[in-house]
């Protein structure tokens, strides 16, 4: 009966009946949530909501893709990896799924972003678009940290939380994690001047004075900044 009905799929999708044959898909996954060959099924419903190029319906079947296939709680990834040698080849495939999907979103959330602070001229308007995309980009490195495609996405994500969030501690550890994770590459540059501009911009936003008897710098609102941005000047 499954053959029969993953037939019906197939000719579904050849005849461009779109919503027949996600459902069909749909209904597999549902009821056979650890089948191995719900990657497959997945897959093909990614590829149904492509066609469409309709963003905010892939960008949903990309994401159901990344929850279920989430290491932390899925139980298809439990299921697989208990299959042994049979479930190696899925667990490949949708970790290869999941690396392009993730950058798909992010990537495209990005650059969602950059057209929008580009044709306001208001980076307030593009920020949550910008957080997205970090969210994502953040995630990406969590996921997949031996990805090549690791360093820079790594170093987009601490882009933009020095940029456009702001966020000079969050971007302080992330420049030291592009160092970290990729030694001699092309960001290093980048990051290692990224890693003192973070700095700075922290030391010109505490207010602190030195307290000779505990020997260090305590934190004091009353008191003036530890380096004023004028002092940041190259």
């Amino acid at each position: 009966m499954w053959k029969r009905l993953e037939k019906m799929a197939e000719i579904y999708v050849a005849a461009d009946k779109d919503d027949n044959a996600i459902e069909l898909f749909t209904h597999f996954i549902e009821n056979h949530p650890t089948d191995l060959r719900c990657v497959d099924w997945h897959e093909s419903i990614v590829d149904v909501r492509k066609k469409s190029t309709n963003f905010p319906d892939i960008e949903k079947a990309m994401r159901t893709f990344l929850a279920f296939t989430d290491d932390r709680t899925s139980p298809w990834v439990a299921a697989a990896k208990r299959a042994g040698a049979k479930g190696e080849e899925p667990l490949e495939k949708a970790a290869k799924m999941g690396e392009n999907y993730l950058l798909y979103i992010s990537n495209d959330y990005h650059q969602q972003a950059q057209k929008l602070e580009e044709q306001t001229k208001n980076a307030d308007k593009a920020r949550p678009l910008y957080a997205t995309a970090a969210k994502d980009y953040q995630e990406f490195v969590r996921r997949f940290p031996q990805s090549k495609k690791a360093c820079i996405v790594n170093f987009y994500y601490t882009e933009i939380l020095y940029d456009q969030l702001k966020d000079y501690k969050a971007s302080n550890e992330g420049y030291k994690a592009v160092l970290q994770r990729c030694p001699g590459g092309e960001f290093e540059e980048d990051a290692a001047l990224g890693v003192i501009y973070s700095v700075e911009q922290l030391m010109a936003k505490e207010h602190a004075k030195w307290d000779a008897v505990k020997n260090q710098w305590v934190t004091d609102p009353t008191a003036p900044p530890l380096m004023t941005l004028a002092d940041c000047a190259w």
